[in-house]
């Protein structure tokens, strides 16, 4: 986290934390975020959650647009909708300038690859506005940012982390068969970890669950407890 704030305030490019799904990078974008309080003066988050690649460009624009509005700044909705993407996202960056920003994406790996392109170089370099992503895909060289990796969990670590977890939530379950039958894309990611054990776990209970059967007005009735 120490090292994901100090990018932010000694650079002037956008700072992309990523790594696997669930792997920590939102927290740790949300966690340098907090430590940057006081030090830049407003904060817009945007997010891809839930649009679709070809739509990326107008949500990004719009939730900018937004932003600017409590500053008397936004552009007209004529422009958002006629202006060609690099342009627009060029002309809401320079709108940004002097503010004493941070931009925030959360899920910059959504957006179509000519989007992320064209709205980190729209803001690159723009006085007052620094940029911090989280991503599950590493920067390409096209793109104007500095990444910063969240690594995998170790053997060690996620085999304590599983015992942890089983403990914590009552589960009993076989972790090194568990282990022996996960792809490491799953037993290196804490959240994937989390479902995967959870879930077989669940699935365990529900097999293990007896039925008891009786009749009442000639029928059979499944009764679970």
């Amino acid at each position: 986290m120490a090292t994901v704030a100090w990018r932010v305030r000694s650079g002037t490019r956008a700072t992309v934390v990523y790594g696997l799904p669930g792997a920590g990078k939102t927290t740790i974008v949300a966690q340098a975020a907090r430590e940057l309080i006081g030090e830049i003066k407003y904060g817009v988050a945007l997010t891809l959650e839930g649009y679709r690649a070809e739509d990326d460009s107008g949500s990004v624009a719009l939730q900018l647009n937004g932003f600017l509005a409590g500053f008397g700044r936004e552009l007209d909705l004529a422009v958002l909708e006629q202006s060609p993407r690099a342009t627009l996202l060029r002309r809401l960056a320079v709108e940004l300038r002097g503010l004493g920003v941070l931009v925030l994406i959360d899920g910059l790996h959504r957006a179509a690859p000519d989007t992320r392109r064209d709205l980190l170089e729209a803001l690159d370099g723009v006085e007052g506005v620094r940029v911090l992503a989280a991503s599950d895909e590493a920067p390409t060289a096209r793109l104007p940012a500095e990444g910063v990796h969240v690594p995998e969990l170790t053997p060690n670590e996620y085999r304590e982390f599983a015992r942890t977890l089983a403990v914590e939530l009552g589960l009993e379950i076989d972790l090194d068969d568990l282990f022996d039958r996960l792809p490491d894309e799953i037993r290196s990611s804490p959240r994937s970890l989390a479902i995967t054990s959870a879930t077989s776990g669940i699935a365990r209970l529900n097999c293990c669950r007896p039925t008891r059967l009786r009749c009442t007005s000639g029928r059979a009735r499944d009764d679970r407890p």
